[in-house]
């Protein structure tokens, strides 16, 4: 799992990094398909519908 860029310091030269986890037995699937509509299944879907509504 990706989570992105992050600003490491405030030098110039080595201003951004990224980090990424290794997930030993992922409990989750995601599957994106262009669609009219957000389905989310699971445990957490009420909150994971929240935070995906808002990044799109």
């Amino acid at each position: 799992m990706h989570l992105g860029f992050l600003d490491l310091s405030s030098d110039y030269y080595h201003q951004f990094g990224g980090i990424g986890l290794a997930l030993n037995k992922p409990k989750f699937k995601i599957e994106i398909n262009q669609s009219d509509k957000l389905i989310v299944r699971g445990e957490e879907q009420e909150r994971v519908s929240k935070y995906f509504n808002k990044i799109i």
